[in-house]
């Protein structure tokens, strides 16, 4: 009489094995979150926005700007939040589990962190203070948020840029509060705008020389003899 093994589940499958391995690169780029276009974005809105209140700013006697300045430069911020926005869910479209929910969490933390900020600056306002003090209140505060949560996102995703830029931002704004209101803005379009631009060029070089370097690497391997590489498909930003 010939008994039947039960089984334990499928038979282990090489090949499909190494294509869910070869797929690993595809995933990895697909949830990349984009560091050169979102630092362009946002670099762009501060610079000509905190260019605007500047030019604005030189007209008044208290040095605060005016007010087609703030909107106008409320309105790149918006902009850039909507390309920010859009270029996060596409990445993480039809993606579950612990990235997505991360991806999330990360995002909400801006949300509710510059809700905060509005409704500490509006509080305050209502005690008395000037337009100038307002000025330097909200946008220490604001580079505080920015550049913590950059560096934030720097330690959850290893990415050291993002940390550079976030310390970066953080020290700017910080020093700034004590110029007078007209050059603080100057400072931050310079420093701050200029410092994300800065930050869009250096991850920009990065990524197209580990292209290079992923490049040469593979075609050490396609050649006889060829020892494959160590790196990383995407690295650290």
């Amino acid at each position: 009489m010939s008994t039947q093994q039960p089984s334990d589940g499928a038979a282990f499958d090489p090949a499909q094995a190494q294509a869910i391995l070869d797929q690993q690169p595809v995933v990895a780029r697909r949830l990349y979150v984009d560091g050169p276009v979102l630092f362009t974005t946002w670099g762009v809105a501060w610079t000509i926005g905190y260019l605007l209140l500047w030019l604005t700013g030189r007209e008044t006697e208290d040095g605060t700007a005016s007010l087609w300045a703030i909107m106008t430069f409320v309105a790149l911020l918006v902009g850039a939040g909507v390309v920010t926005t859009v270029h996060i869910v596409r990445r993480i479209r039809g993606v579950r589990g612990s990235s997505a929910e991360q991806g999330l969490l990360y995002g909400l933390s801006w949300s509710f962190s510059f809700v905060s900020v509005s409704a500490i600056i509006g509080g305050l306002a209502g005690h008395g203070l000037t337009n100038a003090q307002i000025a330097v209140l909200s946008n220490g505060l604001s580079c505080l948020v920015v550049g913590a949560l950059y560096m934030a996102g720097a330690a959850m995703t290893r990415q050291r840029t993002w940390f550079v830029l976030g310390a970066w931002i953080v020290l700017v704004g910080g020093f700034s509060t004590a110029l007078p209101v007209v050059q603080l803005y100057l400072l931050m379009s310079l420093g701050g705008g200029g410092g994300m631009l800065v930050a869009a060029l250096v991850s920009r070089l990065r990524l197209r020389s580990r292209s290079g370097s992923r490049s040469g690497s593979r075609s050490r391997d396609a050649s006889p003899g060829g020892q494959p590489g160590g790196e990383d498909e995407l690295g650290r930003d």
